[in-house]
Parts: C-alpha cells; structure tokens; sequence
C-alpha cells in the first residue's frame, strides 16, 4: 500500500511538473534562456525528490516529502499565474469593439413620456450616420415611426424645436454636444427612452505583432460609464516606441485642434469629436494631419487613471508650479500641488492630468501634465520590481482598465525583450500647438465654438521628431 501511495505522489508531482513547463511554454513570454533554466530547476527538483523519497532512509524520505511539497506548491502556484496571464492576453487584446449609446429625444413640453406613445409620429435621424440600419430596425421592432433624414443635428434639433417633427434619435455624445454650454437645450428636451448598438471598429491592416518601431494612438475617453462606449475623446497622444533605441516619445494633441476628420467633406471639426465616430475615426484623423502611419490604438477612461495609478501604490510627479487643482467629475478629487516633487494617488494624479484653468497656458499645460501621468506610470512599471507582488490584482484589474486592438503576439514580445534586456527606456514628449478661435464644426454647424487652428510650423516639426525617432537604430 506505502509503495502504491508513494508511485501515485511522485505520479502526480511529475504530471504537476509537466503542466506547468507546457503553460510556461504556452504563455511564451519567456526569453528561451528562462525557459531552458526553468524547465531544467524543474526536472532536476523532481529527480533530487524522487532519489530522496524512494531512499531507505528515514532522514532522506522526509527531505524528500518536503521536496514534493515544495514542487506542488510551486507547480499549483506556477499554473495558477501562467493560467490567469493566458487567459489575460487571450481577452484584453486585439478587440477594440464599441457600444454606442442612442436616446430618443422629445420636447420637454410635450406629452410623449414612453417609446410606445411615438407610434405613427415623425421621427429625424442623421442620414450618415453608418448605424442607421441597426438603430432603425431596434426602433422598428418596438413601435412603428415616420422616419425622416436630416444632416446633422443642429439642423434635426431646430425642426424639434419648431414642432415640425415630434422625436429624434441621436448618440447620446451628440445630444450632450448639442447641450453644452446651451442651457436653452437642455431645458427644452427631455430623453424618454434609451438603448446600444454595439459596433465593431475596423481592422487595421497594419495589425501590430512584430516588436518593431511604431506608433500607437493612445485615446483618453470622457466617457463616466464603460471604456467600450463611444464617446468624445478628450485626450489625443501618439506613443513613438522603438524598441532599437530603447526609446519612447509621447506627443500630444490638443483636444480643440481643428482638423479635418477622415474622409470628412465640408467644416472641419474639433479633434475631440472624431472619438463620436469611434476610435478608427481619431486615429485615422491624427494619420491624416501628420501624415504618418499609426498601428495600433489604446483607448482608456477617467476610472482607468484612478485603478492603475492606486495599483502602483502611486506616481511621483515633479511640478515647477504651485496650485490647488480644482477637482472635477470623473472620480477626481482636488489635491495641492507643490513646487518639487509629489506623491499622488489616482484619483490625485486624475485631478492634476485634467486641471487647466490654474494654469495660464490652459489646455497646453492639461496636454503637458498627462503626459508627465503617462511617463511616471511607464517609469514605475518597468522599474519597480514590487509590481511583481501585485501580479494577480494588476492583471484583474487591468482587464476593465483599457480597450486595444493590439495583438497579443506583440504584447508577449515586448514583454520577453523587457525581460531578456531589462532596458531602461528614454522618455521624450512634445506638443502640437496652434491659436484659439471660434468656429462652426462638422458636428454641430451653424454654431461658433471654441477652436484651436492648427500651427502648421509646429505639426511638421512633430512629424519630424516622430519620423526620427522611428527610423534611429
């Protein structure tokens, strides 16, 4: 019976044991170095264990117990990291799927107050907008409509105004374009019924797998709810990674840049807007004005700030300026800022990346701030070797934190270089800048708002210093 016992122990540590060297290998984030070394620590425990458990010897059968209890622990442990992380870069990657969130607008005077009590009245939507078949047919199968075509919002919302139509269906990132700053609108309609459309971003042909030098879009949704809903994209990076130099350059755009959105005709529109269009719409915007390719896009939120900056145990940012932030929705919360060095938490670092009105430089300081948020996380995470002990809750909370369509074969050999090299990556940032004006949008035409037309000078000389950091070996 003891020898029975003691074939199916050493059985089931060796089955362990292999499982875990096939994750290891399955995961394939490990320079092959590693692996061979792994693989090897792991083979020779089992023979050392196995000598020892079979020997005769009492002294030598208990240090080989404690042994195969070592390789269990480690093996359950092992499986336990290398399972959840596959599971990770299986469903955090390569997916930049969108919900898009519709409401059906009424005057507030009137007395429709549910879907139902629209049947048979006149009901406007945007002609080009690409999801009118989704939205239509969901509409179609609750209450029959009179559906008439308009060209933009600003035009559908004054024929509402002017009773000549009873509803209208919008994305509600357009309806809250149309209220802001214009309390005549937001007193005069009411929303009486909402519903999703989930929409599927194009595929970039430029699909990033190889660890190549590139350049990724990163968008900063002002969306309160999930990252997946589309919504304005209040901040506009591109990150130059090239992995030969060990380089990375953040430039930022601002959000009021006036550009023309991709394959757009007529008004240009404020770079914020294009993230109503989707993510697809920002990037392909920012290709446009810097003529450059961009592979890949990583798009976040006000809570995913919060969730990374706590998970790190904090960011230490240097100020040259002293201020009170003045806090804003989204989860941030006021916090002085000194000249110097300071610790902030998320929801600090949140209030310090979005505060402007303390600065005279407004926006461009905003842009300059997030990118000091950005560069302290990239610094934290690739220096700080206690990130290892949160291993578990970064991945779990990663998971809600950012959407992203790029691969996961690139993500494991950006990881494997990191590990192989341990390099230590130069950061270089710059902006954009231009002049503040007022101008009709192509979101919302017929009305002035602010702007900031774009300095040309200053978006070649980006192009430039983007297009030499891509091309440096």
């Amino acid at each position: 019976m003891k020898k029975m016992f003691k074939k199916i122990f050493v059985f089931f540590s060796l089955i362990l044991s292999i499982y875990l060297i096939f994750n290891i290998y399955n995961l394939n984030v490990f320079p092959i170095k590693y692996f061979y070394i792994i693989t090897s620590a792991v083979i020779l425990l089992n023979l050392i264990a196995m000598f020892n458990f079979l020997s005769k010897k009492i002294f030598q059968r208990f240090i080989g117990k404690l042994l195969y209890l070592l390789i269990i622990v480690i093996c359950v442990l092992g499986l336990k990291y290398t399972s959840e992380t596959i599971s990770f870069l299986n469903e955090s990657f390569s997916s930049l799927d969108e919900q898009i969130e519709y409401d059906i607008v009424v005057l507030k005077s009137s007395n429709y107050k549910e879907l139902s009590s629209l049947s048979n009245k006149s009901l406007g939507y945007i002609e080009n907008d690409s999801n009118n078949n989704k939205v239509l047919e969901k509409l179609k199968s609750k209450v029959k409509t009179n559906d008439l075509k308009f060209n933009n919002i600003n035009e559908m919302y004054n024929d509402l105004d002017n009773k000549k139509i009873q509803s209208l269906v919008a994305p509600e990132s357009l309806i809250d374009l149309l209220e802001e700053d214009n309390y005549s609108v937001k007193d005069n309609i009411k929303v009486i019924y909402k519903f999703k459309i989930s929409t599927k971003e194009n595929s970039s042909d430029k699909k990033l797998t190889t660890l190549k030098p590139v350049n990724i879009y990163i968008s900063g949704s002002d969306s309160r709810g999930e990252i997946s809903d589309r919504s304005r994209s209040d901040v506009n990076m591109i990150l130059t990674l090239n992995p030969k130099t060990n380089k990375i350059l953040l430039t930022n755009i601002p959000r009021d840049y006036y550009v023309k959105l991709h394959n757009t005709t007529g008004l240009n529109d404020k770079l914020t807007h294009a993230g109503i269009y989707g993510t697809e719409m920002s990037k392909t915007t920012l290709e446009d004005l810097f003529n450059i390719d961009i592979s890949s896009t990583i798009k976040v939120g006000f809570q995913s700030v919060i969730k990374i900056v706590d998970l790190v145990g904090g960011i230490d940012i240097y100020s040259d300026q002293e201020l009170t932030t003045s806090g804003s929705d989204g989860g941030a919360t006021p916090v002085h800022i000194v000249v110097g060095n300071n610790h902030l938490t998320g929801a600090e670092a949140l209030s310090f990346a979005r505060e402007r009105h303390a600065y005279t430089k407004g926006d461009r300081q905003r842009g300059e701030n997030q990118q000091l948020v950005l560069e302290a996380l990239i610094n934290k995470l690739t220096k700080d070797k206690t990130m290892l002990l949160k291993y578990n809750e970064f991945l779990e909370n990663l998971k809600t934190s950012y959407k992203t369509d790029i691969s996961e074969e690139f993500i494991k050999n950006l990881v494997r270089y990191q590990l192989d090299d341990m390099p230590s990556w130069t950061i270089e940032k710059q902006e954009v800048d231009g002049t503040g004006s007022y101008a009709q949008t192509y979101s919302i035409p017929g009305r002035n708002l602010y702007v900031m037309i774009p300095n040309t000078d200053s978006v070649t000389k980006a192009t430039k210093k983007i297009n030499k950091v891509l091309d440096e070996d």
